[in-house]
């Protein structure tokens, strides 16, 4: 019985470490490309903004302003999590629940200087 316990218990933290890595929200830049990524074991979901096409990036601190009709991807919960919403310059609006926002701001104005942000905090990477 002990060695069916033993057998399981790797499986369990598996599954656990592949649904940990679904529901946290990774970035990346890929020259003027924006990347969040989900994960799930070897299944992947990507959302992809172009820097370029950025109006305006803003947080939302109360989860009643958010926007009716934003596309939304990531899960939502938790303290340190924010809801960014990148409004586009055709008008569409993408919103990501993202845990650890860090240098974010700092690298899309690297990019796109000309960007308003209006973050109200940011987490370390």
């Amino acid at each position: 019985m002990q060695y069916v316990i033993f057998s399981i218990i790797p499986l369990i933290l598996i599954f656990l470490i592949g649904l940990n890595q679904w529901f946290f929200i990774r970035y990346s830049i890929d020259g003027t490309k924006l990347i969040f990524q989900r994960r799930f074991f070897f299944i992947v979901h990507k959302h992809t903004l172009d820097i370029q096409q950025i109006a305006f990036v803003y947080d939302i601190t109360d989860w009643r302003e958010r926007p009716k009709d934003a596309q939304m991807f990531g899960t939502p919960g938790g303290p340190y999590y924010q809801s960014l919403v990148f409004q586009m310059k055709h008008g569409d609006k993408h919103m990501i629940h993202i845990r650890n926002v860090g240098h974010l701001p700092d690298k899309l104005q690297a990019i796109h200087p000309d960007m308003p942000i209006h973050i109200s905090r940011t987490f370390e990477d």
